[in-house]
């Protein structure tokens, strides 16, 4: 027996009709299979959003393992570079700041060897990597640089950013106006010269300028470079 309580499409009954010669009876059969499988569809979605949410402890760990996987080096337990710049003194470095567009990445993509350079960078300092999204492909970044992507609005946000870390344990690396502020404030600032150009202001705000991402992250990787360009 039909059940009556499934409402009929008077358009779809009238289409089916004069298509097929379906009876109105043949109509309410062919709806009343679709809205059962829709029903069961629903049921079955229910129960599976039911139980991830009874497991999300387990859920919350097998992220954690993925993302953790994805990281293509494993981070110091103490990340730290000493450099002692005559008539400058001795600088214990615990973080590396990145603006990524620009700088790491230029038309939205990696700069070839950059990941190979940060996975030498990451085994000595803890990484940071700051975007507004201007290409918005965040996701994209995050899985070929193996870093996560802090969203930061302007050049504001950038210098707070260095501020909560502590800026004499910071080496920044910039090539924005909005990277003024952070390649200003860090122990050393580093204005980065790729395809994308460098603004006026990120080379004065810098203690140093590179000739694209690589050469400024081997700076840090052999300091005596560092040492030699900055002592006084």
């Amino acid at each position: 027996m039909l059940n009556e309580s499934v409402p009929l499409e008077e358009g779809k009954c009238k289409a089916l009709h004069m298509r097929y010669g379906i009876a109105s009876e043949r109509v309410y059969m062919v709806q009343y299979a679709e809205v059962t499988a829709k029903k069961i569809a629903s049921v079955r979605l229910h129960e599976a959003e039911r139980a991830l949410s009874l497991d999300g402890k387990a859920l919350t760990s097998i992220t954690s393992a993925s993302r953790a996987r994805q990281k293509p080096w494993k981070e110091a337990e103490t990340p730290m570079i000493r450099i002692d710049i005559p008539t400058r003194g001795s600088i214990e470095l615990h973080h590396a700041v990145f603006d990524i567009n620009g700088t790491l990445a230029v038309d939205g993509m990696p700069i070839p060897e950059v990941v190979n350079r940060l996975s030498s960078l990451g085994a000595h300092l803890s990484l940071h990597a700051l975007t507004a999204g201007t290409h918005g492909n965040i996701a994209e970044l995050e899985h070929l640089l193996g870093l996560p992507l802090h969203i930061i609005g302007n050049g504001e946000e950038k210098k707070h950013y260095v501020e909560r870390l502590g800026p004499t344990s910071v080496i920044a690396f910039g090539n924005g106006m909005n990277d003024v502020g952070m390649l200003r404030l860090a122990a050393i600032g580093v204005a980065v010269l790729a395809g994308e150009g460098v603004a006026i202001g990120a080379l004065q705000a810098a203690d140093v300028l590179a000739l694209g991402p690589v050469d400024a992250i081997d700076l840090v990787l052999n300091p005596k470079r560092l040492v030699a360009t900055l002592r006084g």
